[in-house]
């Protein structure tokens, strides 16, 4: 569906891409499954260094560290975030690729029917 002036709209709302093709957004959507896959290993290797101890128990040591720890949560926190934005945009895509795929079977059959192809 269009709007009036031509910008490509679905129930999401507006959009600033448009794809002609399956292999086209096969090729985005390995691209955006790369990605998940990148921010999920860095989640991994975030969670093994929250729970780094100390080294030391003098207050200078132990501040760094608290500090040290409430940065390593914010980054968790964010990764977290990305991943499941990542892996949200992922099933939108895949959505509009069984939408194209649909259309582009409809109008090779008709093709087909019509002696064209």
């Amino acid at each position: 569906m269009a709007t009036a002036g031509g910008t490509p709209r679905n129930q999401f709302g507006e959009s600033g891409y448009t794809f002609t093709d399956v292999v086209e957004l096969d090729d985005v959507i390995q691209g955006w499954l790369d990605q998940r896959d990148q921010i999920l290993s860095d989640g991994s290797d975030l969670e093994r260094e929250l729970d780094i101890p100390s080294p030391a128990d003098d207050p200078v040591t132990a501040d760094y560290f608290t500090a040290l720890s409430a940065a390593y949560q914010g980054l968790a926190a964010h990764n977290r975030e990305m991943s499941a934005y990542t892996a949200d945009y992922v099933t939108m895509l895949t959505a509009c690729r069984t939408v194209i795929a649909e259309i582009e079977d409809v109008n090779a059959s008709r093709f087909r029917r019509e002696g064209r192809a």
